[in-house]
């Protein structure tokens, strides 16, 4: 690998003749200054500068990446890096001083004399050098100093925290310190420094907040959410502390808690004949790599006596990417212990589709962003339409979240999607709540794992897809289609195409309405003898079976096929593919 400052004449610092004041001033890699005197000489520098009338500016500088370095190329290429790196820090900044403050990272003093460009031109110096290496980048922190009195010490602390700032953005690679960074700055320093004993304390609360199945609007698992009421610091967002957790690897802390409170909430309910449902919990991507999470949750359910099926195993999109074959291990090893894997935030990052690819996952929670500003037949509800029949067609069932509107509930049942979760149906609440609502309010009603099973075969089923009877199969125009349950003498019609609609509104038998839906009413039609004969044969046979009825409302004469999907017998309701003879 070449160094651009292999033969460079850049100006060193004259080093002292003894060697133990040589190790104490000099770093003996970039033969620029070490933290102590850099701090020796500070107060110095900053009263020459004001003395010209310019402010004195702190820079510190971040070699992002170096871990990986080390580790791919060795130490002695990672070395190299930090000595270019503070060789080109010196050719920008020879009337300055910089330093090499600790390991990666470096801290210059200089004036505010186009700071900024030479930053800049440290790049330049550095371009060729870093292209060779992809994984480096190189964040600057910036603070501006414009008193005389300020701390020194502090103007440091500042410029580091500017580049905390930025430190995990890609796009951007120089910030300048502002108030609101120190904030977010000892808001961060309390997380880490607190969210043992917020656990310890129960200051850390678990909600839960429900996903229904679209079909039947049951709640067919509820998603784990924690909450952190902290006395210092009041509300602490899970946006906000469970980032703080995953940059520095602390995240098992609370992805094991959140299990066990789980485990440890559904057990007592269990104990005392309440129902309970499925629960899926996040696990961040720290967890996946720093502990053995398929022994220490399969160890909890284990622990607590709750059956595999009733804990659900959420993982970012976003996991997907830093570490592959971990995550592959990780989730064959949660399939062959029994649990279900969902991945979460699909669509939010570029690499969805390889992701479906390589991983194995039974469902994915589709990023709504798709739909913020919904509209029919607009570009995101054409994505969204399509990437709903793509899962169908790899067997992986679907889940939309944020769903906060009746348009949107109403398209995405229209489309197949399985289940939803949203404001629309409820926000997280502490379990107590949840099971409030339960006994008070008939209409949340919950799934049975029999029920699951029915509901989860009914949502595989693509009606624009499945292989047509064989007297339909050269016909390419549309045919009318629809899902329907069978259940009490009624058909209740579960999804339909728009050729299907169209057939029942030309031949009377739109219906009238039940009371099952809260937001949609189904329509509900009494079943001829003719089409519950043929669907019985279909039960038994497993095949499409011909009915012929003239008893439309209309008058006029019905035709079609209709093929058995699935049973659910504590209901004593079955599910049919009807298709229409046009």
């Amino acid at each position: 690998m070449s160094n651009p400052f292999e033969n460079n004449n850049c100006r060193e610092y004259n080093l002292p003749l003894s060697r133990l004041e040589r190790d104490l001033f000099y770093d003996s890699l970039t033969g620029l200054l070490t933290q102590y005197a850099f701090n020796q000489e500070l107060e110095d520098q900053i009263a020459g500068i004001f003395s010209e009338s310019q402010r004195p500016v702190f820079i510190f500088a971040d070699i992002v990446g170096m871990k990986h370095i080390n580790n791919e190329y060795g130490f002695f290429v990672g070395n190299e890096v930090i000595g270019s790196v503070g060789k080109a820090l010196k050719r920008a900044f020879s009337r300055g001083l910089c330093s090499r403050y600790d390991n990666d990272h470096f801290l210059v003093l200089t004036e505010d004399r186009d700071a900024i460009d030479r930053l800049d031109y440290v790049y330049t110096l550095l371009q060729d050098y870093l292209l060779q290496v992809p994984a480096v980048d190189l964040k600057f922190g910036v603070y501006y100093q414009d008193h005389k009195d300020e701390e020194p010490a502090l103007n440091c602390d500042k410029a580091r925290i500017a580049e905390r700032a930025i430190h995990g953005d890609h796009r951007c690679r120089i910030s300048v310190y502002t108030e609101d960074m120190y904030v977010k700055y000892m808001r961060r320093n309390h997380v880490l420094s607190h969210i043992q004993d917020a656990i310890d304390n129960g200051e850390i609360r678990v909600s839960y907040q429900p996903i229904i199945r679209s079909v039947s609007l049951k709640v067919s698992a509820v998603e784990a959410l924690a909450r952190w009421d902290s006395p210092q610091e009041g509300i602490i967002s899970p946006e906000e502390f469970i980032q703080y957790l995953e940059e520095e690897h602390m995240s098992s802390l609370l992805d094991m808690y959140t299990v066990e409170t789980v485990l440890r909430e559904f057990e007592d309910r269990e104990k005392v004949g309440l129902p309970i449902v499925p629960v899926s919990v996040n696990l961040s991507q720290s967890t996946l790599e720093t502990i053995d999470v398929v022994k220490e949750v399969n160890g909890l359910t284990e622990k607590y006596d709750i059956l595999p099926d009733y804990l659900i195993i959420e993982i970012t999109e976003s996991a997907c990417v830093r570490n592959p074959e971990k995550l592959r291990e990780v989730i064959d090893g949660f399939h062959q212990a029994g649990f279900r894997v969902w991945m979460d935030d699909f669509g939010s990052g570029y690499s969805s589709l390889n992701v479906l690819q390589k991983f194995d996952f039974d469902l994915i929670k589709f990023d709504m962003r798709f739909l913020e500003d919904f509209t029919f037949e607009s570009k995101g509800e054409k994505i969204f339409r399509h990437m709903v029949k793509m899962a169908h067609d790899l067997h992986i069932h679907t889940l939309a979240e944020g769903v906060n509107t009746k348009e949107e509930y109403n398209f995405l049942k229209s489309i197949g999607c399985e289940r939803m979760q949203g404001y629309l149906f409820g926000r997280p609440i502490p379990l107590g709540g949840y099971s409030d609502e339960l006994t008070k309010n008939i209409q949340v009603a919950t799934e049975t794992l029999a029920d699951a099973r029915y509901f989860e075969t009914i949502g595989q089923v693509d009606i624009e897809k499945e292989d047509l009877p064989r007297e339909l199969s050269g016909k390419i125009h549309r045919i009318p289609e629809s899902l329907v349950e069978y259940r009490e003498g009624k058909l209740i019609f579960i999804r339909a195409n728009k050729a299907y609609l169209a057939y029942m509104e030309n031949t009377g038998m739109i219906g009238e309405r039940t009371n099952e839906g809260i937001i949609r009413p189904e329509w509900c039609v009494p079943a001829s003898d003719l089409i519950a004969e043929a669907m019985d044969r279909s039960f038994r046979n497993d095949t499409w079976e011909f009915f012929e009825d003239c008893q439309s409302r209309a008058g006029k004469r019905m035709a079609g096929w209709v093929r058995f999907i699935a049973e659910e017998k504590e209901r004593s309701a079955r599910c049919y593919h009807i298709i229409m003879e046009s």
